[in-house]
C-alpha cells in the first residue's frame, strides 16, 4: 500500500490510474493551459473519452473519490 499525501489515505498502487484520469478531467474544467488552447467541444468530447474509457474500468469507484475530493478542495 501506498500513503497518498493529498488525502492521507492508504491507496493500491493499482488505483494511480482513476486518480490521474481525475487529474486530468480536473485539468480540462480549470482555466489552463491546456483548456484554454481547446474549444469547448474539444474539452467536452475529451470528457466523453474519459467517462467511455471509465464505463470499462474496474476502479470506477476510485475515481469518484478522487474526483470529489480535488472538487470538494477547489470549492471549500
Amino acid at each position: 500500500m501506498l500513503m497518498n499525501a493529498r488525502m492521507g489515505v492508504k491507496t493500491l498502487p493499482e488505483s494511480k490510474c482513476p486518480e490521474l484520469l481525475a487529474n486530468y478531467c480536473d485539468m480540462l474544467l480549470r482555466k489552463t493551459a491546456l483548456s484554454k488552447k481547446l474549444t469547448s467541444e474539444e474539452v467536452e468530447r475529451k470528457l466523453r473519452e474519459v467517462v467511455r474509457t471509465l464505463q470499462f474500468a474496474s476502479m470506477f469507484s476510485h475515481y469518484v473519490v478522487h474526483m470529489y475530493s480535488i472538487l470538494f478542495g477547489r470549492y471549500s
